[in-house]
């Protein structure tokens, strides 16, 4: 092959590669909370997770102070449900430079903790807005922990973001 076509085909395969024009991309605006999210005044919280993210978002919550906590869910005007699942993620570069030694479904694919946070009507155990928030899987306890702890923050986050200021 001569240069002159070695540098027409690294040129041409250069401009497919790199277009000319970046569009941006617009997101779409934050949709609104169900009405009876944005009405709630008392919440019951409730998990199906470990002690830890039970206990996190119980404490956000209780900080936030936009709902007044309770046990029963007959006196709760919605009921926030905090779940941990385990799902796939992604590879991550490192995850396929150096080989982890357990089977996945594929190369370079591993687990991690997927917490979700789901608000039910208290009334008729509709949902009505749930969110989810990856936490990122550790070797070491208190590293998952910390994790844990700023999934659980995130999705807290969300809520608030999303609830208009009183």
């Amino acid at each position: 092959m001569n240069l002159t076509r070695m540098i027409a085909i690294s040129l041409l395969s250069a401009t497919m590669a790199f277009p000319k024009g970046k569009e941006k991309v617009q997101l779409p605006p934050t949709a609104p909370l169900p009405d009876r999210v944005l009405q709630a005044r008392t919440v019951m919280v409730t998990s199906e997770a470990d002690k830890l993210v039970y206990d996190q978002a119980y404490r956000r919550i209780q900080e936030w102070g936009r709902f007044q906590l309770t046990g029963d869910p007959e006196r709760a005007d919605v009921i926030l449900i905090i779940r941990s699942g385990y799902g796939p993620r992604p590879p991550r570069w490192r995850d396929v430079l150096i080989p982890y030694p357990y089977p996945y479904p594929y190369p370079g694919w591993s687990y991690q903790d997927i917490l979700s946070l789901i608000i039910l009507d208290a009334k008729t155990k509709l949902e009505l807005w749930s969110e989810t928030q990856e936490s990122w899987p550790a070797l070491k306890r208190k590293n998952r922990e910390k994790n844990t702890i700023l999934a659980v923050d995130a999705l807290i986050r969300s809520l608030r973001e999303r609830m208009p200021a009183k």
